[in-house]
């Protein structure tokens, strides 16, 4: 693939590589392109995203550190924000990985500065244990932001003022963690 101006320049033999058309490789990729198409992956992908998008875009009204809800598929990014909308939270995310470790749940954090927690399970994941994991996520979402926590909610239940929720705006800043 590439260029016409470039490609059509070339004549047979050419333009290859050593490893090219290696047929074990070959009879491999053909191998999971036919298993993804008769299991059906690609739906199953784009079943948990909704199971999850819907979840955790549930949450964002009980959490406005939440601010965005993002994704393609089963590949999901929960971006946490500071009060002013925009200012990326990257001690939230750090507090709610700690969470999750805890209980047995592996994520990671994403994001140019660190505030996005990405989600990526297995498409072969089964929905007992996709709400398996999203009750861990949950809970954990909760004990990080909890009124116990520095950047959680006030004792009356109320957000504090200094946080809040909204998709990051690209700035110049640079974040301040």
């Amino acid at each position: 693939v590439g260029k016409a101006e470039i490609m059509d320049q070339l004549s047979p033999g050419m333009l290859g590589s050593t490893f090219g058309g290696n047929p074990t490789a070959c009879a491999a990729a053909l191998a999971t392109l036919q298993v993804i198409e008769e299991e059906g992956l690609l739906g199953r992908a784009q079943e948990i995203g909704a199971v999850i998008t819907q979840r955790l875009r549930g949450l964002q009204a009980r959490f406005p550190q939440l601010g965005d809800v993002r994704g393609q598929g089963a590949m999901i990014g929960l971006e946490f924000v500071r009060d002013d909308h925009q200012t990326p939270h990257k001690a939230a995310v750090e507090a709610i990985l700690a969470s999750a470790r805890q209980r047995g749940l592996i994520l990671l954090s994403a994001g140019t500065y660190g505030n996005v927690v990405r989600l990526l399970p297995p498409i072969r994941l089964s929905d007992a244990e996709l709400k398996e994991g999203l009750d861990k996520l949950e809970a954990a979402i909760a004990e990080a932001l909890s009124t116990a926590s520095p950047f959680g909610v006030n004792p009356q239940g109320n957000p504090r003022p200094a946080l809040g929720g909204a998709r990051l705006r690209p700035s110049n800043k640079a974040s301040p963690e």
